[in-house]
């Protein structure tokens, strides 16, 4: 409305708008808070600090009884994130976001998996499109990540470290939404992992990858310095058996 709005001003609203566009996309699972924000205007540069997105647990009880709970559930924590490009008044305002390079330095994202099939929810990007047209992120990077899956079902837990996420011409839209030849709306997506390992169900095999390099749009897995060896000593193998 043409009043001069100081960078302390900015800083709440943007919250709010985050906050509110995950809490209406989620149907409420969601919260989202964050200790201090750093504004930079001049640069367009916004910086998220010590941030998390958590479940409501009063809001999950009430979608799992009545049957809207998504199969899985998402706990995340970052030190840092990171947001160049920002037009601050378009951010507050228009119902397109568009950024040159979004940061994520050093997230842990828990995830439960409660069920095996999806239910017949309104699908999340279904409803983010309707508080926003489009999300266009030009570059998008994960740096030192560690993901942690807990099966509720099967009662295990696996978990990946030193997780590495390089993705491109991310776009969100009506006519991306549906797109496969993407994956989670880029172009190009490149995951990398390191110094992964899993025991068998019996307890009897190891089961290691000292490298693992993921590109997700042209379906390709490359894996290094793998090994399957026994738990036990040879000895010991044979009584077991």
């Amino acid at each position: 409305g043409g009043k001069k709005v100081s960078e302390a001003d900015l800083r709440p609203l943007f919250l709010q708008r985050l906050q509110q566009l995950l809490r209406k996309s989620s149907n409420g699972l969601y919260t989202l808070s964050v200790a201090d924000i750093k504004v930079d205007v001049l640069a367009s540069r916004i910086s998220l600090h010590n941030v998390a997105v958590q479940p409501d647990e009063g809001n999950r009880a009430s979608l799992q009884a009545t049957g809207l709970l998504p199969a899985s559930v998402f706990n995340i924590s970052f030190q840092r994130l990171e947001l160049e490009g920002v037009n601050l008044d378009d951010a507050l305002t228009s119902k397109t976001m568009d950024y040159k390079l979004v940061r994520l330095v050093n997230p842990v994202i828990r995830i439960d998996r409660l069920q095996t099939k999806k239910n017949k929810e309104e699908a999340f990007t279904q409803r983010f499109l309707k508080e926003l047209e489009k999300l266009s992120i030009k570059r998008l990077v994960i740096e030192g990540g560690k993901i942690v899956v807990t099966d509720k079902q099967k009662g295990s837990t696996k978990s990946l470290a030193n997780v590495q996420v390089l993705m491109h011409d991310i776009l969100l839209d009506s006519t991306t939404r549906n797109d496969k030849s993407r994956f989670l709306f880029a172009k190009e997506a490149r995951i990398g992992f390191r110094n992964y390992h899993t025991t068998t169900k019996d307890g009897l095999y190891q089961f290691k990858i000292g490298d693992a390099d993921v590109l997700a749009t042209q379906k390709r897995v490359v894996l290094k310095n793998l090994s399957f060896t026994p738990t036990l000593s040879k000895k010991a193998f044979a009584e077991k058996q």
